[in-house]
């Protein structure tokens, strides 16, 4: 996730990045299959992305940051009869308004964490995986002022 504070022009990104099973190579070496051991872990896929936006609402008064994150995971698990997912989806958002002798910072941030198969290991049967779903909250505001050219005061 990025995080940055509001800006009066507009900016902004896009990133991604992503890897499938045809970039991986075989690490079973013939000295682990005497062991026995002939499978091994691998990514199906991994996707991670970001998006980003900063700008004015009303300029000079009202600003804004917003961040979207995700990234999707499949793995595939030596000896485990599905793939493994998981997600996750972040999230943030502030508004900065400019008031005449003091700042007021709001702020949101969030997490959503989906692994539909959560506690998968080799030889562990897919009915004893859970579907595990979580999410996070955390809303926080900022006020600053300064009365007099000595004095700061900053309330959260």
């Amino acid at each position: 996730m990025i995080t940055r504070r509001p800006t009066e022009t507009f900016q902004g990104g896009l990133s991604a990045f992503y890897i499938q099973r045809s970039l991986q190579s075989r690490n079973i070496t013939s000295s682990l299959e005497e062991e026995g051991i002939f499978e091994s872990h691998t990514f199906d896929y991994f996707l991670d992305g970001n998006f980003h936006l900063a700008g004015p609402v009303i300029p000079e008064k009202i600003s804004f940051f917003t961040s979207v994150s995700a990234f999707d995971l499949s793995r595939d698990l030596a000896s485990f009869d599905s793939m493994d997912r998981s997600t996750v989806f972040s999230g943030l958002f502030s508004l900065n308004f400019k008031l005449p002798s003091s700042q007021l910072f709001i702020l949101w941030t969030g997490q959503m964490l989906n692994h539909p198969t959560y506690g998968a290991k080799r030889y562990i049967p897919l009915s004893a995986t859970l579907d595990r779903r979580d999410q996070y909250h955390v809303l926080q505001a900022i006020w600053e002022t300064r009365s007099v050219s000595y004095t700061h005061l900053r309330a959260h």
